[in-house]
């Protein structure tokens, strides 16, 4: 747990999860598909964000970007060899 940062988020489908979380946070100017949210644990939030399936993927700041992807490259990696 660190100092928390401002996060931005686009939010991209209709699934009923991506809905509901849409409407957490506070809004942005523009898009209007993006989010912005307080983070105190970017590993926390970059997971909940990866539950989305791509439908839900940080923009901003770049280390929680780099997060977001990083984690989303090690799932990819353990679950490479399930047929």
């Amino acid at each position: 747990v660190g100092a928390g940062l401002e996060a931005i988020v686009r939010f991209t489908g209709s699934s009923g999860p991506t809905v509901a979380a849409r409407r957490l946070g506070e809004p942005v100017a523009a898009p209007p598909d993006r989010r912005r949210f307080q983070v105190r644990r970017r590993d926390v939030f970059a997971r909940w964000l990866l539950s989305f399936a791509g439908e839900a993927e940080p923009v901003a700041p770049p280390e929680l970007v780099d997060a977001y992807r990083a984690l989303a490259e090690q799932t990819l990696a353990t679950y490479a060899g399930i047929p």
